[in-house]
């Protein structure tokens, strides 16, 4: 056998048993995680707490475990180490909404608000979607009185589909529930400049004190040449 072959065949005997070594270490760790799981749903958290740490030390970028590792140092009131936790799952998994949202209202609780919103702006930006489900969450948001965190969600939805009136409609509406008028008349503006003729905002605008001038409807005029083009074939 040359040379140059049996090389090859260690070179893919060495890659096969790390792949496999590292496989059976995942499936390790899973074990571990189900077993962290079983105990945290049974209120036995020494225990899963310490399935957890061992499932780490496994496979440390694993969001699941610091996810459910976070939820038991909250229940224990660890709240520093919780939101540890939360940000190293979200720093592995952006799209494991259970884990921003965890962290988003660990930072908020804490006091922190300034910190949470920037983590929901940066969770809002992966979570991605259309401008009505961002208009949830808002919505979301502002029924826990997380109005800073509500009013980020609305203007990502208006991000989403900027040629879409209705967000900023729907911002408008917030700002009227709250009662904050000088809000509500720049964000019922701001639909108005979008789109004149979108249904109720100028009689909204009136009613709020504005006077609204719209504009002349769009007249659609024949292409210039046309007639010369038209002289020249008669």
């Amino acid at each position: 056998m040359k040379r140059s072959v049996r090389i090859s065949i260690l070179l893919f005997l060495l890659v096969l048993g790390n792949l496999l070594a590292l496989s059976g270490c995942t499936i390790k760790a899973v074990q571990l995680n189900q077993r962290a799981q079983l105990y945290y749903d049974h209120q036995r958290y020494d225990e899963a707490e310490q399935f957890l740490v061992e499932s780490l030390e496994i496979d440390y970028e694993n969001s699941a475990s610091h996810y459910l590792l976070g939820k038991i140092f909250a229940l224990r009131g660890k709240t520093e180490k919780a939101i540890y936790e939360y940000s190293l799952a979200v720093r592995f998994s952006p799209t494991m909404e259970l884990a921003q949202m965890a962290y988003i209202m660990a930072l908020y609780k804490d006091g922190q608000v300034e910190r949470s919103v920037e983590a929901a702006g940066t969770y809002l930006q992966y979570k991605g979607g259309l401008a009505s489900d961002m208009v949830r969450q808002a919505e979301n948001f502002a029924e826990m009185e997380m109005h800073p965190h509500a009013v980020v969600a609305y203007k990502r939805a208006q991000q989403l589909e900027p040629t879409n009136v209705e967000p900023t409609i729907q911002l408008a509406n917030y700002y009227g529930r709250r009662g904050e008028r000088d809000m509500e008349i720049a964000s019922l503006t701001e639909a108005l400049m979008a789109d004149p003729y979108y249904p109720g905002v100028a009689r909204r605008l009136g009613e709020l004190g504005q006077k609204v001038d719209l504009p002349d409807p769009v007249l659609y005029e024949s292409r210039p040449g046309v007639n010369r083009e038209l002289s020249e074939i008669e």
